[in-house]
């Protein structure tokens, strides 16, 4: 005869993966990239789920994808709501090791003759809405999730900026337009509740950009690369403060901050700056 307890852990042994996700998401858990991983393990106990089968489940769910869409897009979602049920007391703990990824290679950020050229093949074949989008993420640092969201109510031209109204850190920010930015949004048509780029995803984005670069004849840069990356390195070429420039860019640590800088020659702007300087105040 069971007692209360071992009735209570016979019970929890008999939790569903799809159970486990029921819970996580109604504890306040994130549903991002949730639900093929529940429907590949729909209907198995969670006691019963071993590591071997999560990075399985991630080959499978995701045939030919990188390791690290693998991991993002699979084993997180899965590791959440094991982890979720082992706090219930559903599972024991289990530690699902992430697949190996290869360092992303870095590209610079783009100069003022790469974005001229960008900006004039992109103008002649009528894609006002993409020259508008990469200025904005450009002089204002957006991402482009950012970028994508931003519908008409969002914009006040008047005062040259734009609402955004979701960021990376879920909280509402402003981004204040430079004049070139300012001139080419206010000629876009604008409505409430309608995306002022067009653009739904990062991809749509950055497809745009890839084929206006083939026939702009540069190579490409993606979104991130040519809004933040840009950005930072940008205002540290132009000697803006980096308190300033990570505020205005929303950065929260100066690690990160730095991180996105890209600096050509450093060695030699500091041995002419000491050059110039060397008998200063003598």
């Amino acid at each position: 005869m069971l007692t209360e307890h071992g009735w209570k852990a016979a019970n929890d042994n008999e939790k569903t993966f799809d159970a486990a996700a029921d819970s996580y998401l109604r504890m306040g858990g994130s549903q991002r990239y949730l639900a093929p991983v529940i429907e590949y393990f729909r209907g198995r106990l969670v006691a019963t789920i071993v590591s071997a089968e999560v990075r399985q489940m991630g080959i499978e769910v995701f045939p030919g994808c990188k390791a690290a869409t693998i991991n993002r897009q699979a084993l997180t979602p899965a590791r959440a709501i094991l982890n979720h049920a082992h706090e219930l007391g559903w599972c024991s703990a289990i530690r699902v090791r992430s697949f190996k990824t290869e360092k992303p290679i870095k590209l610079p950020a783009v100069n003022g003759e790469w974005m001229s050229k960008f900006i004039s093949q992109a103008d002649a074949d009528g894609l006002y809405h993409l020259s508008a989008i990469v200025f904005f993420m450009q002089d204002c640092a957006a991402r482009v999730s950012e970028a994508c969201n931003v519908l008409g109510e969002h914009v006040d031209i008047r005062n040259k900026t734009i609402r955004l109204a979701k960021t990376k850190t879920e909280t509402n920010a402003t981004a204040y337009l430079t004049d070139e930015c300012a001139y080419r949004i206010a000629h876009l048509p604008m409505k409430e509740g309608e995306r002022v780029f067009r653009y739904s995803s990062r991809w749509s984005v950055n497809d745009r950009i890839a084929a206006v670069c083939r026939r702009a004849q540069i190579e490409y840069r993606p979104s991130h690369t040519l809004g933040r990356r840009t950005y930072a390195t940008r205002a540290i070429k132009l000697g803006v403060p980096i308190k300033v420039a990570m505020d205005g860019g929303r950065w929260k640590t100066p690690a990160v901050f730095l991180g996105y800088v890209d600096i050509d020659n450093a060695g030699r702007i500091v041995a002419e700056k000491i050059n110039s300087h060397r008998y200063a105040n003598l």
